[in-house]
């Protein structure tokens, strides 16, 4: 799988693995709980930020495109995603190596049909 068309200052590609930073641009947020099912596969990760309206990319082969939406924020996909009802967790690490916030995070899923 080849993507191209996102902006590198913003957005990085990587393994989704477990206990691997959750965004580009943080060393306390952790990924952790991550169903077994979603292990292993490449994710974008975004900067802890993104205030874009939309996020714009291209595949080279039809795939399967899942999308982690924060609990504590409103559901921004369209009606058509399905919500697959599996949870991941963001955990803050302080120097302390104490988990100091969980954020539960919500995978939606959709079928990208994008030929590039």
């Amino acid at each position: 799988m080849k993507l191209k068309g996102f902006d590198m200052e913003k957005m990085t590609l990587a393994k989704l693995d477990e206990n691997s930073l959750a965004f580009k641009n943080s060393k306390l947020l952790f990924l952790t709980d991550i169903p077994l099912m979603f292990k292993g596969l490449p994710s974008v990760k975004f900067n802890t930020r993104y205030h874009n309206k939309y996020i714009k990319f291209e595949l080279n082969t039809p795939q399967y495109v899942y999308v982690a939406v924060g609990s504590h924020y409103p559901n921004p996909l369209p009606d058509f995603f399905e919500n697959m009802q599996d949870m991941l967790q963001i955990v803050e690490i302080k120097s302390s190596a104490k988990p100091i916030n969980v954020l539960t995070t919500y995978l939606n899923n959709f079928i990208n049909l994008i030929l590039v």
